[in-house]
């Protein structure tokens, strides 16, 4: 991709944070939107069909940072503890715009883009495992309440939250492996 595009693109992503961060994403407009990217109208439509375009993008480019964040999703199995920690990592790298998302009745798009897009992860890098409902159930289960609760604050402290969800994911990531043999 060309550099001036690859600016372009970034600065009408981190235009679009901004206003994100100051009203909701539905009250944005291309106009004001195109005025704090310092672009004109026509060049946001050079490179987005419409708002939503550009929402879609900016959220699977958030999920691919997450995924890749994890290598080799083995650790899932094997080593809870790492991958969680590299899950940590990418959320709080992560953190202010999945919060918009969140703030913006997003949330259930971001965690089914992630929930799918690990578990692809999981499935190219394992060809041999019979990927189950169960299995998918449970990997949604732990990824949405990490999404959750990594997120806000409630509890206050994150290591306490992770070291829960890593103690209770070894748990019964223990009865897949006996069944996976990774």
């Amino acid at each position: 991709m060309d550099l001036r595009v690859k600016r372009t693109r970034m600065n009408i992503r981190e235009a679009f944070i901004v206003l994100a961060q100051k009203k909701k994403m539905k009250r944005i407009t291309i106009k004001e939107l195109s005025a704090e990217a310092m672009i004109n109208k026509a060049t946001f439509y050079l490179h987005y069909h419409d708002l939503e375009d550009l929402v879609s993008e900016i959220e699977d480019t958030t999920i691919k940072d997450i995924v890749e964040s994890f290598g080799k999703v083995d650790s899932f199995f094997h080593n809870v503890d790492f991958f969680i920690q590299r899950f940590v990592d990418a959320m709080q790298r992560n953190r202010e715009i999945l919060l918009i998302f969140y703030e913006n009745d997003r949330t259930a798009v971001i965690q089914t883009k992630l929930v799918n897009s690990l578990r692809y992860k999981i499935i190219d890098e394992n060809p041999h495992i019979t990927f189950t409902k169960e299995m998918y159930i449970v990997l949604s289960f732990f990824l949405r309440a990490a999404l959750d609760l990594g997120l806000y604050e409630e509890f206050g402290d994150y290591d306490a939250v992770f070291n829960a969800i890593s103690n209770t994911i070894q748990v019964v990531t223990m009865h897949y492996r006996e069944k996976l043999i990774l």
